[in-house]
C-alpha cells in the first residue's frame, strides 16, 4: 500500500468503569489512577455509529494495553484482533509527593497535569520521555498505515495529543490541538 493512501485514526477509549468522583489526599489519587490503568469500560459505554463505521473499515487496529483500550478496540471493531501495545500508554502522570490535602479528583487531574506540562515534576514519565515514546508511537502507526491503508488507533486523550502534534510535524493533515472525548475520532491523512 503506499504512503500517500495511508490513514491513521486516533480514537479515545470509552468510559471508565471505575467511579471517577470524590474528594481525595495526592496518595490516594495515585491508586486511583493505578486502579483506573488496570479497569476496563463501563457496560453501558458504547462508541456512536460513526465510530462503529470506522472499526468496519479499518485495515488494522492498533490499541494501549491498558483494559479500557482493549476493551474499547474490541467494541469498535469486533471482528479484528487488535495489537495491543504498552507503547500506546497514557502519558506521564500521576504526581508522586505525599501531600495530605483533600481536593476533588479534577483539581489532581488538573494540578498534575499542569505541574508535568510545565516540567515541575518526573512522575513516572517525564514530559521528554513521553514525547520521545509519542515519536515512536508515531512510527509504529505510520508504518502501519503504510503497509494496511486504513489504521485505526485506540488508546488515550493525553498520548493522543503528543502524537497527533508528531503527525502534523510530519507532514499529516488533521486536526489541530487535539482534544477528544470519550470514543471520539480523530483522522490524519498524509499531505500530498
Amino acid at each position: 500500500m503506499m504512503a500517500d493512501s495511508a490513514e491513521i485514526t486516533l480514537i479515545r477509549h470509552g468510559e471508565s468503569a471505575l467511579p471517577l468522583n470524590g474528594s481525595m489526599t495526592l496518595p490516594e489519587f495515585r491508586i486511583l489512577i493505578e486502579t483506573y490503568n488496570r479497569t476496563g469500560i463501563s457496560e453501558d459505554s458504547h462508541p456512536d455509529a460513526s465510530v462503529l463505521e470506522l472499526g468496519d473499515t479499518a485495515s488494522k487496529v492498533i490499541c494501549s494495553d491498558y483494559p479500557r483500550a482493549l476493551e474499547s478496540a474490541h467494541r469498535i471493531a469486533p471482528s479484528v484482533t487488535p495489537d495491543s501495545i504498552p507503547l500506546l500508554r497514557e502519558a506521564g502522570r500521576p504526581l508522586s509527593w505525599n501531600v495530605r490535602v483533600r481536593l476533588p479528583l479534577e483539581a489532581w487531574d488538573g494540578i498534575s497535569r499542569v505541574l508535568w506540562r510545565l516540567g515541575l515534576f518526573q512522575s513516572d514519565e517525564s514530559l521528554p520521555q513521553a514525547r520521545k515514546r509519542a515519536t515512536r508511537a508515531t512510527d509504529v502507526l505510520i508504518d502501519a498505515a503504510s503497509a494496511h491503508g486504513r489504521v485505526i488507533a485506540v488508546g488515550h486523550g493525553m498520548f493522543w495529543r503528543m502524537v497527533a502534534d508528531e503527525l502534523l510535524r510530519r507532514g499529516y493533515l488533521g486536526r489541530k490541538r487535539l482534544q477528544l472525548r470519550h470514543w471520539e475520532a480523530a483522522s490524519y491523512r498524509l499531505a500530498r
